[in-house]
Parts: C-alpha cells; structure tokens; sequence
C-alpha cells in the first residue's frame, strides 16, 4: 500500500459484506522531519504509524477527539518505542487527535512527561492496566507525569 504523506486515509470495516468508512487518517510530514526541533518525531514507518491508529480504533482508545496508540511487540508483548521527544527521548505512546471535529485524525508521539496534554485518558490507562500491557504503578506515574519503564 502507498501512503503518502498530508492525504487522508480512509479507515474502514466490513459489515455485513459491505466496506463501511469510520473515519479517516492523515499522516503529518510535520511529525516526520527530523529538523523541526519543536515536534515529536515518528521513528516507526508509515504504514507502522497507520496500523497503531488503525489498533487504536479498533480497540476503543478514541474519545472526545483524542485517542492513544501503543506498538506492542508481537513477540514478547512488550511496548516498542514509537517516536522522539523534542529532546530526542524515546516515545512509546502515540496520540491521535481530531483537531477540526471533521472525523479527520492525525497523532505524533505523545511526551505525557513534558506536555499535560499528552497524559493519555483514565479510562484508556485503566484499560491498558486491565489487559495487562501496563502495571498499576506505571499507570500511577503516567498520570503523574513522571518517567516510568514502559
């Protein structure tokens, strides 16, 4: 599949034999350029970046136009890093956004530890704890803000 960069993606499901559109993905290029020292950075692939909203959707992380992702290795189920901070930290939490309310979505990796607004929701981070992906005291220390081993 080709994926180009600033075009919306068309994210969708079958029902009943019939493809039915949920919503659609935008990949930023803003969120890809190493240079722009004031963004965080997607160090995973493209079509990386579309399965974890694509995952996001599918698994209830979406609400109240944000949503959060997690790359989850298929081997040992741990988390992999998604993204770089603005200081060049590894990111394992993606944040999706739908700025406009238009069911248009685009994300970057999220610095719950820098920026309030990239704290994923309770009721995310408790799913996340009940699936067994992250510890309650991981959970504490994202809600807090604080670096945790993820």
């Amino acid at each position: 599949m080709c994926i180009l960069e600033d075009t919306p993606i068309p994210i969708t499901v079958v029902v009943e034999g019939e493809e039915v559109q949920l919503c659609s993905y935008k990949v930023r290029s803003v969120h890809r350029r190493h240079g722009n020292t004031n963004k965080c950075i997607w160090t995973i692939s493209i079509e990386e970046e579309v399965n974890c909203f694509k995952d996001s959707v599918f698994k209830n992380w979406l609400e109240n136009k944000e949503g959060w992702g997690l790359k989850i290795n298929a081997t040992n189920g741990g988390l992999e890093q998604v993204g770089v901070s603005e200081i060049k930290e590894g990111l394992k939490i993606a944040k999706f956004v739908d700025t406009n309310s238009t069911n248009e979505w685009h994300g970057y990796p999220a610095d719950y530890c820098r920026r309030i607004n990239d704290k994923p929701s309770l009721k995310v981070l408790n799913d996340w704890r009940d699936k067994g992906i992250i510890s309650k005291t991981q959970m504490g220390k994202i809600t807090r803000g604080q670096k945790c081993n993820l």
